[in-house]
């Protein structure tokens, strides 16, 4: 295992709402942190995650909640980073520790990469979703968690996918104040709402920028004020400025 990753980012990412994949070698990054969970899958040989209190976590499967500060630590083969956002299906169901676990053996990760990789290709988002879903959902690790049905009718509309709209819209829809809605969500997702609506659109620029669109249009598309802010956000987000990782050697697919 490498001490850095010192190669660039090379690879294919599939982005989808509420789940993005990116399949390919992972390249220099800064700590970081960001709203979704993330499974970091590499069958030929281990990972390691290093978090703010300098602990290593090896394994062939590593989970890192959302929000938790940490740096990948991957050889230089082919690493599998699914990103999974808290208010999903996927995200419901998985109740996580403050700290990484690598729970899956080398057999199931290879059967499951298997199948992922053809459902990738397809870019059949509810195929991609459900084997995401079987593989933690056959495991002990995971533990239904209740949510507020009123939140999960919110999330469950179509235009709250698209865009999310804003915090006081939210909380009208469902009938509550905007500080009752903002303490109710924080405490069911694990996160403000504002820091989610961010999320959503840096996921947004990120789609624009990987279909050859400007940083700054993208950004711009977005919502962001401006690039220089769609910048300082992926830098906090994923450790690394977006125009290292939007390079000839990425390429994307939509999930839908």
């Amino acid at each position: 295992m490498t001490a850095d990753n010192s190669t660039g980012w090379q690879g294919r990412l599939y982005l989808g709402i509420g789940l993005a994949v990116y399949v390919g070698r992972v390249g220099h990054h800064a700590s970081h942190q960001h709203y979704a969970s993330q499974l970091a899958i590499c069958t030929e040989a281990s990972l390691a995650v290093v978090s703010e209190d300098h602990q290593y976590d090896d394994g062939h499967c590593l989970i890192c909640p959302a929000n938790m500060r940490h740096k990948l630590i991957a050889p230089d083969v082919d690493v599998t980073l699914i990103f999974v956002e808290p208010t999903t299906r996927i995200g419901r169901l998985m109740h996580l520790d403050t700290k990484p676990r690598s729970p899956l053996s080398v057999e199931k990760l290879t059967q499951f990469m298997a199948t992922l990789v053809p459902a990738l290709d397809t870019g059949n988002l509810a195929s991609v979703n459900q084997l995401v879903y079987q593989l933690l959902a056959d495991d002990d690790f995971v533990t239904l968690c209740t949510r507020d049905m009123r939140l999960i009718t919110l999330l469950n509309r179509t235009d709250f996918e698209l865009v999310p709209p804003s915090v006081s819209e939210a909380a009208s829809s469902i009938h509550l104040s905007v500080s009752r809605f903002s303490h109710l969500f924080s405490a069911q997702m694990g996160i403000g709402y504002r820091s989610f609506v961010r999320w959503r659109k840096l996921l947004s620029a990120i789609k624009g920028a990987a279909t050859n669109q400007t940083l700054t249009w993208a950004a711009h598309d977005a919502g962001f004020a401006d690039a220089a802010h769609f910048s300082r956000t992926f830098h906090t987000m994923f450790g690394l400025a977006p125009s290292s990782a939007f390079t000839t050697q990425l390429s994307f697919k939509s999930l839908a």
